[in-house]
């Protein structure tokens, strides 16, 4: 599951930082799950487990 970090920003804002974390979403699918990852503004964490 990925997500926003933080739920004020803009929409611009929203479809930049996950536009910014497209290298990084494949990889972190691979590695399975169940995982949650963050969108911030330095790109994707993981968050859960």
């Amino acid at each position: 599951m990925f997500y926003l970090d933080n739920q004020q920003l803009t929409i611009s804002a929203m479809v930049e930082r996950i536009h910014h974390a497209q290298q990084s979403i494949r990889p972190a699918i691979l590695r399975g799950g169940p995982a949650a990852y963050a969108f911030s503004a330095k790109g994707i964490r993981r968050t859960w487990p």
